[in-house]
């Protein structure tokens, strides 16, 4: 996919979500991969071990050497610093950095990129398993999606992958169409305000529009909207009578999609919540657009289990234990409010893991009001980037600003002390949610 005379490929940071994904993608196109990161546990690596990729723990230029690659794909959290890097720069190897890579990939497929502050992964997976019913379609997400990575196809005509804008990464990609799932601040420690966190977007699907390529965005979404409503080669889904594609709500989980008045499909998801049914609504309406009947969009939605770390039911015999990704105040609220509407009377403890000081720093005042349809909030130190230092926050920070909105919270340094606190506090029966772009899944195994 990416040139004739490439066989090996070795993936620099190769347990990061989307480096992991795309080891498994490109194993799948029939490249020998492997690679290398460090020895800290993630929960991607079940899918490089599922998929026989050989990787070692720890940097040294001596894995370049021994590997001989024919491309180094880096990851985008490491630089010449690196050895790895400093190594193959040395040896004049071929090298792209990961977005970069996906970029090749996606400029030589039919390519539908999936962007936006929050729902890209999960709106990713339902349209890639959607699309997938063609028997032509690849797909690349941002966490481990076994059933979907296990379709692949060695040679596709299609490609789905998630697209995101840290770092401007998007000004890598030119699909031939696009779905904008909303926009909200984030990452601080690259986009300095919301103006310059804005424009990636701006820049990204203007050039889309210019390319004759499609966007499909969230009417819900007033930044969203405000972009591009009423542009040439725009539709909108959502909720609100503006709405290109309007959902109309059944019961529970069932729904209705209509394109400008006229039935379009009945969905049935296994996902709850109101963002799911927006991430259901834009995959199910882009899949059709690229070929796929309705009634079949339908039928695999319904058959939709979800992917890791995103709303994630843990098997436990004594809590409900539901693992989740969220790491922005939006994505707090509405995974909790969604859990909160399908048990009114439920005990819920979120056990949050702040992820990098400049985002706690940043958003503080909107994390202490994302907790408040949880009962309790236990706050574990904040999960550094390799890319920061601490900066003026802590995670008793948080605390205060919890109790300022009058939600309950105790700080609890680590994952054990979280675990030891949820073992002596927290009833049976209870529901127990771990939240964060961290580690903080490992509490799952200390107190399932």
């Amino acid at each position: 996919m990416l040139s004739k005379n490439i066989k090996k490929i070795y993936l620099i940071g190769i347990k990061g979500t989307g480096m992991s994904s795309l080891a498994v993608l490109l194993k799948k196109l029939g490249y020998q991969v492997s690679g290398s990161d460090t020895a800290e546990k993630f929960f991607t690596e079940t899918q490089l071990k599922n998929s026989k990729i050989p990787y070692t723990e720890g940097f040294s230029a001596g894995h370049i050497k021994k590997a001989k690659p024919d491309l180094v794909i880096t990851s985008t959290a490491y630089n010449e610093r690196n050895p790895e890097i400093a190594e193959a720069k040395i040896l004049r190897s071929r090298m792209m950095s990961y977005p970069e890579a996906v970029g090749a990939i996606s400029r030589q497929l039919i390519s539908i990129a999936v962007c936006g502050s929050h729902g890209k992964t999960t709106t990713t997976s339902m349209l890639g398993w959607i699309m997938q019913s063609n028997g032509a379609t690849s797909v690349l997400t941002g966490t481990v999606a076994d059933d979907i990575t296990k379709n692949n196809h060695g040679k596709p005509s299609f490609f789905v992958f998630e697209a995101d804008e840290y770092q401007n990464k998007l000004q890598h990609y030119s699909p031939a169409a696009v779905i904008l799932t909303n926009i909200d601040y984030d990452h601080p420690d690259y986009f300095k305000n919301k103006t310059s966190y804005l424009a990636v977007f701006k820049e990204f699907t203007k050039k889309i529009l210019k390319q004759g390529g499609f966007v499909l965005y969230c009417a819900e979404d007033k930044l969203t909207s405000k972009l591009l409503r009423g542009k040439p080669n725009t539709h909108s889904y959502g909720f609100s009578k503006r709405a290109d594609y309007r959902i109309e709500l059944g019961k529970k989980k069932d729904f209705t999609i209509r394109q400008n008045g006229d039935h379009l499909a009945d969905i049935k998801l296994s996902v709850f919540g109101n963002h799911n049914i927006l991430n259901a609504t834009a995959a199910a309406v882009m899949a059709m657009r690229f070929g796929i009947p309705p009634d079949a969009t339908a039928g695999r939605l319904a058959s939709f289990k979800g992917v890791k770390r995103r709303m994630e039911l843990v098997p436990s015999k004594k809590y409900t234990i539901i693992d989740d990704y969220g790491h922005h105040p939006t994505e707090i609220r509405a995974t909790l409010s969604a859990i909160r509407e399908q048990n009114p009377k439920a005990h819920i403890t979120a056990v949050f893991h702040p992820h990098t000081f400049t985002r706690t720093k940043a958003l503080i005042k909107d994390f202490g009001k994302a907790f408040k349809d949880a009962n309790l909030t236990l706050v574990l130190d904040i999960y550094p980037s390799a890319r920061e230092t601490a900066s003026g926050i802590h995670s008793e920070d948080v605390v205060r600003e919890l109790a300022k909105n009058k939600a309950k919270a105790v700080y609890t340094p680590s994952i054990p002390d979280a675990a030891a606190y949820i073992k002596h506090h927290i009833p049976k029966g209870s529901i127990v949610v771990t939240i964060g772009a961290g580690n903080v899944w490992q509490l799952c195994e200390l107190i399932k």
